[in-house]
């Protein structure tokens, strides 16, 4: 009876990893996005200066660009967070073993 009680604490021990691992993907990635965001946004501000100082660039298509990655990374990190509950991984949580 002892070496099945092994083999359970071991299947337990390998699904908390397993879902350690996926909370950590999912803060990776949540960063990751939110990095692609802040540089599409810096771009995009840093055109609207240029207005006021010289070289005009393609305003518009910064704008856009900004506002579709924007939109992109936010429904993905919809989906991203639906995936993970489903999963079951509390994605709320910050502190990880």
């Amino acid at each position: 009876m002892p070496a099945l009680q092994k083999i359970a604490a071991a299947g337990q021990r390998t699904e908390q990893l397993r879902l350690k691992i996926l909370q950590r993907v999912y803060e990776l990635m949540t960063a990751a996005m939110s990095l692609v965001a802040a540089l599409a946004w810096n771009d995009a501000i840093q055109t609207t200066f240029k207005i006021f100082f010289g070289d005009l660039g393609s305003l518009y298509a910064k704008y856009g660009y900004a506002l579709f990655v924007t939109v992109l990374i936010v429904w993905f990190g919809q989906r991203l967070t639906h995936v993970t509950r489903i999963l079951g991984v509390d994605v709320e949580e910050k502190k990880v073993s």
